[in-house]
């Protein structure tokens, strides 16, 4: 079973009460609000959302389906959708800082980063940073680099966006099993 079917499998099926389409966040809100980068690269000309104006209508699990779509901002209100419909139960735990756990984990570490975040091109504690950019900058490595470097790195971060990005699966596949 995919990521992708174990979180659609958890989302209640509830109603959607908003569905807002941003030019970097989406959100859907139902009992609960959910967030999701907007993820307008590769966008297609003249094409639309699926059902546009309608969405309220369905339910957060109809929603969450959209996280399949190809159509990248469809798959944004999918991912936003199961952000939202994750039952409350399932999300308690320890509140953390991303950035501070990767600095603790990775000191003296190899350690990749999926994207490139602000805090990559600041003094770090790791014995290597290898960044991977779907648009890279500077030393960043592009994704198709992947399969060569990543299987090096101690610890890996990477987001939520790689769901919607249909990137997930691939990159989990390179990742060594003892790897944080």
């Amino acid at each position: 079973m995919s990521i992708i079917d174990e979180l659609i499998d958890l989302v209640e099926d509830s109603p959607t009460r908003d569905v807002i389409i941003g030019i970097h966040a989406t959100l859907v809100c139902g009992e609960r609000c959910g967030l999701s980068s907007s993820l307008l690269y590769g966008m297609q000309p003249h094409r639309v959302v699926e059902e546009c104006g309608s969405l309220t209508g369905k339910t957060m699990r109809q929603l969450a389906e959209l996280v399949r779509s190809d159509y990248l901002i469809e798959a944004s209100v999918g991912m936003a959708a199961i952000n939202a419909g994750l039952p409350v139960d399932s999300l308690r735990g320890p509140i953390l800082n991303a950035k501070d756990v990767i600095f603790e984990k990775g000191a003296g570490k190899v350690v990749a980063v999926i994207g490139h975040f602000p805090f990559v091109e600041r003094n770090h504690p790791f014995a290597e940073l290898i960044v991977f950019e779907k648009f890279p900058l500077g030393n960043d490595l592009h994704e198709s680099d992947i399969p060569e470097h990543i299987p090096r790195a101690d610890l890996v971060a990477l987001t939520a966006t790689s769901i919607p990005n249909h990137t997930f699966e691939g990159i989990m596949e390179h990742i060594r099993p003892v790897a944080f």
